[in-house]
Parts: structure tokens; sequence; C-alpha cells
């Protein structure tokens, strides 16, 4: 007799819950398109390693530059503009 009590209770409670949660989710502001014009020369220290990291959009690479990078990177959203560092002869 004690289980369907709790069973009951236990739904009950379940239920009084699913109506009293509130969840915020936070909304990304999306903006002008900008472009980022990128033009990074071969590290002193050979040979040189390129990282590259996304996560959506396209990617065209191709050859024929004197640099190691070139080229723009658009993006919409603030927050998400490419950043560039370099470490050696690493260059993320």
């Amino acid at each position: 007799m004690k289980n369907p009590v709790f069973v009951l209770l236990s739904l009950l409670v379940m239920l009084s819950l699913a109506c009293s949660i509130t969840i915020n989710i936070p909304t990304t502001k999306v903006g002008e398109k900008q472009t980022l014009a990128i033009q990074e020369d071969y590290p002193d220290l050979r040979p040189a390693e390129l990282v590259l990291r996304m996560g959506g959009g396209n990617l065209t690479l191709q050859g024929g530059s004197q640099h190691l990078v070139e080229g723009t990177v658009e993006y919409n959203i603030t927050d998400w503009k490419p950043t560039i560092s370099r470490d050696g002869r690493e260059v993320r």
C-alpha cells in the first residue's frame, strides 16, 4: 500500500515542478556582416605550423600567396570575431 502512495506523491511533486520551472535560454544577437583581413607572414622558425579551427561555415583554401596565410574572414556575431595568435613556429 505504501508503494502506490509514494508513486502518487512523486508524480504530484514532478507535475508541480514542471509548472513552476523557468529556463532562460541565452540568445545570440546577429549583427551586420563584418570582414576581417588576414595577412600573416611565415614565422622565423621553419617549418611553419598552421592550425585552423572553425565551428561552422565555409572554408576555401588555395595556394599561391607570398604569406603563410592571406585572405578574409566574414562574420556577423561580434563575440565570434576570429583571433590569431603566434607561438614560435605555430600560427593559430
